[in-house]
């Protein structure tokens, strides 16, 4: 049935983003972050890669991925958006060839 397929593939994609969550909290902010100043030169620890990655390689899970997300993100406060659209590469990057490991 149709609605049994939506249902385990909403459940999975809320799992896939509860382990997002979960990640989250066990990783290094400098070393996560997108300014390259807090990296002390190292690439960006960017671990939520695999993640979209696994959901781009089940789209039919997006829906569930993105409720738990958006209710996730919505209770997170006032981030300035602005600050991630005026980085320039040098900021992001440093001195690097590249970005993210």
């Amino acid at each position: 049935m149709a609605t049994d397929n939506r249902t385990s593939n909403f459940l999975a994609g809320r799992d896939l983003a509860c382990e997002v969550l979960t990640a989250r909290s066990h990783t290094n902010a400098d070393d996560s972050s997108i300014e390259a100043q807090y990296r002390d030169g190292r690439a960006q620890n960017n671990w939520a890669l695999p993640f979209l990655e696994k959901l781009r390689a089940s789209p039919e899970q997006a829906e569930g991925f993105a409720a738990v997300l958006s209710d996730f993100l919505v209770d997170c406060g006032g981030a300035d958006v602005d600050v991630y659209a005026e980085l320039d590469p040098t900021e992001i990057f440093g001195n690097q060839d590249g970005g993210a490991k």
